[in-house]
């Protein structure tokens, strides 16, 4: 009817891709069918479908996985053409997202919560005629950072998924969704990387090769004038440890020592992300060495309990006087 939609489902879920639903592939294809169309039909009735191409799939696989969080069909869409599988295509790939970048707004509810995505779509139903990107743009920039600036986080979820999946790092579910690519492996250092960075879109290196001497990494970053491509670096070091560092540059030129040392460093990623929903060729270069270590200055403290004490003829006091050093790792303080 005018103004109104409906759902017609099919009468058999047989034959389906697989999923995980513990109660059979079918009855899950069904499921997440009825959540994914019920949704659909509350888009309708908040903007009208006003989103322009497939935008509104994002949001309808997105839901299939709140509603039936043990069926995990979405994930066969990951595993080919998704910023996950293919970090280097625009998140718009071809003018629009679809099912495969449905993981853009789990990662937005990551960030912002459930009422993030409440948020959007109240703005949808206000600003029915604004572009979807701009309306996530708009509520990321309230609740978290604009989309330019915080597209480098979403890459760098989009890298530990898989093998690299771990706890407390990314998508909560990361360890089910498939490996990302790389668009470059360097086995030993110095490294140099280059390339362009398509808009709304990720490269992702993985740098190895790091000897055991107790030096610092240095990263040198470089870009064109104008240009302001988001990058970060994330470092696995031998016992496991997580260490993700954001290297801002100010300028077309920029070098950052890590914090991790390289007899620390197993292996070391380097995000690069072109946030810009209108520049298509954003070009970098990076060049990654070892270098002799700074020692850091030492930062003494002195902390006392007391400032003048009077004692009688024979009287006694223990007295504890603190002299530490609060300077960064591997700092000396000689006194």
């Amino acid at each position: 009817a005018p103004g109104g939609t409906r759902i017609v489902m099919r009468n058999s879920y047989e034959g389906l891709p697989e999923n995980q639903d513990p109660d059979g592939s079918a009855l899950g294809s069904l499921r997440v069918t009825a959540a994914h169309e019920l949704r659909h039909a509350g888009q309708y009735a908040t903007s009208g479908w006003s989103e322009v191409g497939l935008w509104i799939e994002i949001d309808a696989v997105w839901v299939e996985d709140q509603v039936y969080d043990d069926v995990n069909d979405y994930v066969r869409y990951l595993q080919g053409g998704s910023p996950i599988s293919d970090p280097p295509l625009p998140l718009d790939n071809g003018g629009t997202p679809s099912y495969a970048e449905s993981v853009f707004q789990f990662w937005l509810a990551e960030r912002l919560g459930n009422g993030g995505v409440l948020d959007y779509w109240e703005r949808r139903r206000n600003l029915p005629g604004e572009h979807p990107l701009d309306s996530y743009d708009a509520v990321l920039s309230a609740g978290y950072a604009p989309l330019d600036s915080a597209f480098v986080d979403f890459a760098l979820y989009n890298l530990q998924c898989g093998s690299l999946a771990a706890p407390g790092s990314g998508y909560t579910q990361a360890a089910i969704y498939p490996e990302t690519r790389f668009s470059g492996d360097a086995m030993a250092l110095p490294a140099s990387l280059g390339s362009a960075v398509d808009h709304l879109a990720a490269k992702l290196y993985r740098i190895q090769g790091f000897s055991g001497d107790d030096e610092d990494v240095l990263v040198r970053l470089r870009q064109p004038e104008g240009l302001d491509l988001q990058v970060a670096s994330l470092v696995v070091e031998h016992d496991g440890t997580r260490v993700e560092e954001a290297l801002v540059m100010d300028g077309p030129e920029a070098s950052f020592r890590l914090a991790s040392s390289a007899s620390d460093i197993e292996t070391l990623y380097l995000v690069v992300a072109n946030g810009d929903p209108s520049n298509d060729e954003a070009v970098f270069f990076a060049d990654v060495e070892q270098v002799p270590a700074i020692t850091p200055a030492p930062v003494p403290t002195l902390d006392d309990t007391w400032n003048t004490l009077t004692l009688a003829t024979g009287q006694t006091r223990v007295l504890s006087i603190n002299f530490a050093n609060e300077g960064p790792k591997s700092s000396t303080l000689d006194y």
